[in-house]
């Protein structure tokens, strides 16, 4: 299983869902080392904002950086 089909997996499975507005409380790096440590091995930022992407959440680039921001609401197991 590749990176972005393991955090597909992990949204789907419902450790996070999609919200009205952008979560600027955590960026997608902050993102993916909570993805991480519920699944248990390295993700790497790209793919982590490719598996957003094909879920169809919305993003918001921070600029000067390789991070987003997304319309992301995790589960509270996962906070």
């Amino acid at each position: 299983m590749t990176e972005t089909e393991a955090v597909i997996n992990w949204v789907l499975q419902g450790n996070a869902r999609k919200r009205k507005t952008i979560n600027r409380k955590v960026s997608s790096y902050g993102l993916k080392h909570i993805a991480e440590r519920s699944i248990g091995r390295y993700i790497g930022n790209s793919s982590f904002i490719e598996a957003m992407d094909i879920l169809g959440f919305e993003k918001k680039e921070i600029k000067g950086t390789p991070n987003y921001f997304f319309n992301i609401h995790l589960e509270k197991k996962n906070e």
